[in-house]
């Protein structure tokens, strides 16, 4: 038997593609935790601006938080 088990191309490409799979889904895992602190900041920022009194132009409202 020349091809072991675990070592035919299709074994090796196997195991490519679920390496890969782990690797996106940790990314889209470090990508939704970045975008939640992005969403939990920009809230902290908008509660400053109005705090300030927030028509005030050094805290012009932010983006999407008007």
């Amino acid at each position: 038997m020349s091809q072991q088990s675990g070592h035919t191309e299709e074994d090796r490409a196997q195991r490519r593609l679920d390496a890969l799979e782990r690797m996106v889904l940790r990314q889209q895992e470090s990508l939704d935790r970045h975008a939640s602190l992005i969403h939990r900041l920009r809230l902290e920022l908008h509660l400053l601006k109005l705090k300030a009194g927030g028509d005030d132009e050094r805290w012009p409202a932010t983006d999407g938080y008007r």
